[in-house]
């Protein structure tokens, strides 16, 4: 009959074969395993506690916890005389929830065994579990960390108690991952400080970091403490860095190079060099489309540091801004502004060759440049000059062609209109505005430019 249970006769001969190898008893374990589990019948407060523990055990061993916390909790139920079987009953049920990733219960049962059995000598690894079952469950560094400070106190409990026991090991092991989360939590809070520029909480956490958490802070804690400590004393620095951040437009550029450092420095702790620029660039830029520029600029200035000017975008963000600030100049500071829109839009150009956008400020640039050089009449520019302008002509044909739709083809075409005026083109100019109208870039249009060319173009002829 019990043959007949495994089903074809190919069964059969499989398993008596199986039993004349070296390896048959094996087989016949597995058999006999697989055929007692089937076989047993369902627990009964008849059914001996030695039975209900024996499969308990099984199931667990198997991985079928949810079945073996039914039986630990039977044996509870019907034999709850048994001293013995009850506290296997006890710990087999707390180990079952925590196999079962139910931490929550799995400390309540672990913490009913340590009650109940207080001498036992399952108490340290009941502790452990205790403690693991907070570890489990340790959240980022961002987030809270009170099931940190719960699983560091568990680990210390089991230490401080049983020092020498078999979980003592791990148990340190585990302790200073809770120490570096709490660490890298008391950093992050550092760097939250210093990127607003309240010099004096950084400072006051840094410190508590590092005599906290002697051996668990990060490498470059004592260069910030002591950056932000010269921040703190030396006031002219710190107005520097401020006036140099929020409101010069060469910014950076002018910048001193212990304030460079400063920047370059702090501002990489916000994740990494890369994480940093991203991060920073994509809020300048948000500062940008909502008309806030000089926080823009700041950003952006941020963002160049942190990207070792080696990112287009960065490059063509300043460039625009600075574009922005050109506009509304007077002639005494043009030059200056030109210059640095010429670096930003060339660097930008450089990096990223196929972007159309680049090519056409770079190419008007190119032109306030002549038209600077012109009007200064500079004998030793004038070859320059014209080089510039023959340059700005190819670039803004390049451009219109690197175009990837029409209102950007169309901007171009503005662009290029205000480069013709320069040279008195009002007809050809006026052919551009009427292309970048038609093509959806009416809103970036200059009326007083568009009311000035369209009287001044020569008159169609009919």
């Amino acid at each position: 009959m019990r043959i007949k249970r495994y089903g074809s006769p190919f069964v059969v001969i499989l398993l008596l074969f199986t039993l004349m190898t070296p390896l048959g008893g094996g087989c016949v374990m597995v058999r006999e395993r697989i055929w007692d589990w089937k076989a047993q019948p369902k627990s009964t407060p008849d059914t001996p506690p030695s039975e209900i523990l024996a499969k308990a055990r099984f199931y667990y061993q198997e991985g079928l916890f949810n079945k073996a916390l039914a039986e630990y909790q039977k044996i509870k139920q019907f034999h709850p005389l048994e001293r013995d079987y009850f506290a296997h009953a006890e710990l087999g049920i707390a180990d079952s929830y925590y196999s079962l990733r139910e931490y929550t219960d799995a400390i309540i049962a672990y913490n009913d065994f340590m009650n109940l059995y207080p001498t036992s000598e399952q108490v340290p690894y009941c502790i452990y579990q205790v403690a693991l079952c907070h570890y489990e469950r340790i959240p980022k560094s961002s987030r809270d960390q009170s099931v940190t400070i719960r699983a560091r106190q568990e680990f210390e409990r089991l230490l401080a108690r049983f020092p020498d026991s078999d979980y003592a090991f791990l148990a340190r092991q585990k302790l200073r991952d809770c120490f570096d989360n709490l660490a890298q939590q008391e950093f992050d809070v550092a760097v939250f400080y210093l990127k607003r520029g309240n010099y004096e909480a950084t400072l006051a956490r840094l410190t508590t970091l590092l005599e906290t958490y002697p051996d668990h802070y990060f490498l470059n804690a004592p260069d910030i403490i002591s950056l932000t400590k010269d921040f703190m004393l030396e006031e002219k620095r710190s107005q520097l860095l401020k006036t140099a951040m929020l409101g010069s437009t060469a910014g950076v550029h002018e910048m001193g190079e212990t304030e460079r450092l400063f920047i370059a420095k702090t501002a990489r702790l916000l994740g990494g060099a890369e994480n940093s620029y991203k991060m920073i660039f994509n809020i300048a830029w948000q500062d940008y489309l909502n008309g806030d520029y000089e926080r823009a600029m700041r950003r952006a200035n941020l963002a160049w540091l942190l990207s070792d000017g080696q990112q287009a975008n960065v490059y063509y963000l300043l460039g625009v801004l600075t574009d922005r600030e050109y506009q509304a100049a007077d002639a005494k500071s043009k030059g200056e502004l030109i210059d640095i829109a010429v670096h930003c839009f060339e660097e930008a150009a450089h990096l990223e060759p196929e972007r159309a956008l680049n090519l056409a400020y770079l190419a008007f640039y190119y032109g306030e440049k002549y038209s600077l050089s012109k009007e200064e009449e500079k004998a030793s520019t004038e070859g320059q000059a014209t080089s510039r302008k023959e340059q700005a002509n190819l670039l803004f044909e390049k451009s219109l062609t690197l175009a990837t739709n029409e209102r950007e083809k169309g901007f171009i075409n503005y662009l290029f209109a205000k480069f013709l005026l320069l040279d008195g083109n009002y007809e050809l100019a006026w052919e551009k505005i009427l292309k970048a109208k038609d093509m959806g870039a009416g809103e970036f249009l200059d009326e007083e430019i568009v009311k000035e060319v369209e009287e001044k173009k020569a008159p169609r002829t009919t």
